[in-house]
């Protein structure tokens, strides 16, 4: 079977987010791409199962949340289970009798649903979870570890005042296009990021 992947890449791709959703379907549902992109994260999108098994093997440092047709999950689950990079699996099913049978395959199915709604409410919330989980925390256990955040403390303050210098300098018109260029490449995916690029392309 051919491969349909409406990604655009050149080379190995660095996603922004450190997370990506996969959608593996047997004929690609325009529609679920559409309502997928609305979350605001990559999507990549396959009907070939032997290259999107590439596709996460490349991958390193990269969340992975697979949406699946219940036509491919037999012959995929395996492997999704087994990837250290998949966070959580949701199953598009228009089988209901099968639905409980479905999440017991794995503790990373999330949700099988016969319509995308569901489970983009269930993505929605552990999407959530996972930028919450992404968030440094400082924990103090002894005397070095009070050097070691006093360390980071003027690291912090140095940052804030790089982060003011550069907010404070006078960038011109070449800069703004550079920055809007490259942001439209790394979100070349998603519709709804792009709506938002050109709206502060217009503020600035």
């Amino acid at each position: 079977m051919e491969l349909v992947n409406n990604s655009v890449q050149t080379g190995r791709r660095r996603y922004v987010d450190n997370c990506v959703i996969i959608y593996l379907d047997i004929i690609i549902d325009q529609v679920n791409i559409i309502q997928l992109g609305q979350l605001g994260f990559s999507i990549e999108s396959f009907t070939d199962q032997n290259e999107y098994i590439n596709f996460i093997t490349d991958l390193k440092d990269t969340k992975i949340i697979c949406v699946i047709t219940d036509q491919l999950i037999d012959q995929n689950i395996h492997f999704l289970n087994y990837s250290p990079l998949v966070t959580s699996i949701y199953i598009i099913s228009a089988n209901e009798q099968q639905h409980d049978s479905w999440s017991e395959k794995s503790e990373k199915i999330k949700c099988v649903s016969n319509t995308l709604l569901p489970i983009i409410e269930t993505l929605t919330k552990d999407l959530q979870m996972i930028d919450r989980n992404s968030t440094p925390i400082t924990v103090l256990t002894s005397v070095s570890s009070v050097e070691q955040t006093n360390t980071l403390n003027a690291m912090y303050m140095y940052c804030e005042l790089l982060k003011e210098t550069f907010l404070e300098m006078n960038h011109g018109e070449l800069a703004k296009r550079t920055l809007v260029d490259y942001s439209k490449i790394q979100y070349t995916d998603n519709e709804v990021a792009l709506r938002v690029i050109d709206d502060l392309t217009e503020i600035i």
